[in-house]
């Protein structure tokens, strides 16, 4: 023990007496811990300021986001509701195209039938009426060509007529 007395009174005799540039490395030291210091309250401070703002800010969007998505929901409360009475109406839409669908055919059957049954009487007229029509017109194509072969036949007969007293004349003479 007596070895650790003797050499702490030399410590405590060389901790007395600090040399100058320990003083200015110890001022240096407690200066820049102030400047730090003050640098870091100035950061704080500002980062402080900033989420000050963003807090307001945040209240601001809170205040008028909260009643627009009041109206959003509101407004997909209606469509929804819309659309429900659009789907209903569209099944009351769908019925009546059902409906159409039926009479359109029930129509076109009528029609097939009606077809069916006047088309053969008319088909059969239709067929009488150019049949006779057309016999008409034979009729009167032959008569034409009757008369035509008439008048030739009696113009032909009236030359040699005219031939043969020509030729009694002639001899007479």
């Amino acid at each position: 023990m007596s070895a650790n007395h003797e050499q702490l009174p030399h410590l405590a005799a060389e901790s007395t007496s600090i040399a100058v540039w320990e003083w200015g490395v110890l001022a240096a030291g407690v200066g820049l811990f102030l400047f730090l210091l003050i640098f870091a309250f100035g950061v704080i401070g500002k980062i402080g300021k900033s989420l000050d703002k963003t807090n307001k800010l945040l209240d601001d969007v809170d205040h008028r986001v909260g009643p627009m998505l009041d109206n959003t929901n509101k407004t997909i409360t209606l469509v929804n509701a819309n659309l429900s009475q659009t789907e209903s109406e569209l099944a009351k839409v769908g019925g009546m195209t059902d409906n159409v669908v039926q009479v359109t055919n029930n129509v076109t059957n009528m029609t097939s039938m009606i077809t069916s049954a006047l088309a053969s009487p008319l088909i059969k007229a239709a067929s009488f009426a150019f049949g006779l029509r057309k016999t008409m017109k034979q009729r009167d194509d032959d008569y034409q060509e009757a008369q035509i072969r008439a008048a030739l036949s009696a113009a032909e007969e009236a030359r040699r007529d005219h031939k043969r007293r020509s030729r009694k004349d002639k001899k007479q003479k």
